[in-house]
């Protein structure tokens, strides 16, 4: 594989993608318009507290897994209401949020699973972008595969880390199976 100016195309091997100290909006959008993963499992990886805010500039195709380790944060923000991988992970302390849109994706989450504009827990407030109280929401979102919450892991509908004064009534619709092991979470 190899890449050229904002895209990244691995070949036929099993590659990693990892976004190293990524932090907030504007940090994301210069980083590639496309990441394609060709051939072979391929995985995106979020490290050393990256804050990933996917874009309507960004396109991830052949991705096999979305791993977003403890400490770091990948928000889909609505701008770009697709995005499809075979496998998201969200890992102990790890958070994922969407404010609307469709991840087309089996889920296994250990972490913090959000809907809505959240400010995530633990991301220090210097280096995020300044989110101002909004008045939008509900928000909706699906997840097009099966949700496996595992111990540990909670999925928030409530508003609990959200930017904005709209009442609870964010909404997720999981189309596939969901399993909720003893330990995890839904906060309604």
């Amino acid at each position: 594989g190899g890449s050229k100016g904002d895209r990244f195309i691995s070949g036929k091997g099993d590659d990693h993608f990892i976004l190293d100290n990524v932090v907030g909006t504007e940090a994301s959008k210069p980083l590639f318009n496309n990441i394609d993963g060709g051939e072979g499992e391929d995985t995106l990886v979020l490290q050393n507290k990256s804050h990933f805010v996917y874009q309507d500039v960004h396109d991830i195709d052949n991705i096999n897994q979305l791993l977003v380790k403890d400490a770091n944060w990948f928000e889909m923000p609505g701008g770009n209401p697709l995005l499809t991988v075979d496998k998201t992970v969200v890992e102990n302390g790890g958070t994922f949020s969407i404010t609307g849109g469709t991840l087309e994706s089996d889920v296994e989450n250990e972490g913090l699973f959000a809907i809505g504009q959240i400010m995530a827990p633990d991301f220090k407030s210097k280096s995020m972008r300044t989110l101002q109280r909004s008045s939008e929401g509900p928000f909706e979102a699906t997840v097009t595969g099966n949700f496996h919450n595992k111990s540990g892991g909670a999925i928030d509908l409530s508003n609990r880390y959200a930017v904005t004064d709209y009442p609870i009534g964010n909404t997720l619709t999981i189309t596939g199976d969901y399993r909720g092991e003893e330990g995890s979470s839904i906060y309604m």
